[in-house]
């Protein structure tokens, strides 16, 4: 009873948010299931900036690069070469990974806005390749007739197929990077977010640390692209305009930094604004910076810190003996 207690206190916003999303299971409306998809796939987009931002402070602003390299990877994977929907979906995301391992590099010499400017200008690479690949991508006529998801011969094409899929793909994500976080490597991060000079000090590898993240939130994006790309049947290089990217990054502003349960609620809150708003049209993005505007001003914590969710932090430790002590002390 005990251990059922401590379960719901630490994870209440993850059942709030799951129970949130599964509202159209008990509606069995087929906008409600569509919504509840593009929540999901939204909060795997939003975990991958928080991976990179909010764990280790590299601020990036063009996380849309790595959504559209997963999804034109997973489309032409199953289209072209016959693959599996589902193996493609991983590949796309493997293929995002070994971009994100490119971009990871060069981006250690760049920090704060220096960073954020330079996953810009690749992401507008990317969406310009697209554009003039006509033979690979089809240019701006986009790419229709991507085939649907299937397991063991089922083919996924209703709304409650897609709910679960993404359903189960968010919560192994989720779980993953969880156990990441508050492994010693999510530590890590979070030294390296505090002050890197002292990481270095006490023999922390920086440039390690910096790429693996850069690599696992690419591999995060880049499931989410592929699965988006297979759920809606169609993509064009309008999906991956830098629109996305900041989109995204409010997800994370809105939820807090290096705070999961954050993610979801933040990517949950601008996907069905987004809907509740459409008879706003371009007014949207005015409310979308007012509210972004006012948590920053008043709530910087985002969500996670309204809800006083467990968000996870760390003092600087001064030496690896430290750094392992904090470890253990997690663990307890």
């Amino acid at each position: 009873m005990d251990k059922t207690k401590k379960f719901i206190k630490e994870y209440y916003l993850q059942i709030f948010g799951l129970l949130l999303i599964s509202i159209p299971v008990l509606k069995g409306n087929s906008y409600y299931y569509q919504v509840a998809t593009m929540c999901g796939i939204y909060c795997l987009f939003t975990i991958s900036v928080n991976l990179v931002t909010g764990f280790t402070g590299q601020l990036t602003l063009g996380q849309v690069a790595f959504y559209a390299i997963g999804a034109y990877s997973s489309t032409i994977l199953a289209m072209k070469f016959s693959v599996p929907v589902l193996l493609a979906m991983v590949l796309g995301g493997l293929i995002a990974a070994v971009f994100g391992l490119l971009i990871g590099f060069p981006a250690l010499r760049l920090s704060g806005v220096y960073l954020g400017i330079a996953t810009l200008g690749f992401a507008e690479i990317v969406r310009q390749v697209s554009l003039i690949w006509v033979n690979l991508t089809r240019g701006p006529l986009g790419i229709p007739g991507i085939p649907r998801p299937n397991i063991f011969g089922l083919v996924i094409d209703t709304g409650f197929g897609y709910f679960a899929l993404i359903l189960a793909i968010l919560s192994i994500v989720y779980i993953a990077v969880d156990r990441l976080t508050k492994s010693k490597i999510g530590l890590v991060f979070l030294t390296i977010r505090e002050d890197e000079t002292a990481a270095e000090s006490i023999g922390i590898n920086i440039a390690f640390y910096k790429i693996l993240a850069f690599v696992l939130s690419a591999f995060i994006a880049g499931i989410a692209g592929a699965f988006m790309a297979h759920f809606i049947t169609y993509i064009s290089p309008s999906n991956f305009i830098s629109a996305e990217s900041f989109l995204v990054l409010s997800m994370y502003v809105l939820g807090g930094p290096a705070s999961l349960p954050g993610s979801i609620g933040g990517a949950i809150v601008l996907t069905v604004a987004s809907e509740a708003l459409r008879f706003l049209q371009g007014y949207r993005q005015i409310f979308y910076g007012v509210l972004l505007i006012a948590i920053i001003l008043f709530k910087p914590e985002g969500i996670s810190g309204i809800l006083k969710t467990n968000k996870i932090t760390v003092g600087l430790p001064k030496n690896k003996e430290e750094l392992n002590l904090l470890l253990k002390e997690g663990k307890n």
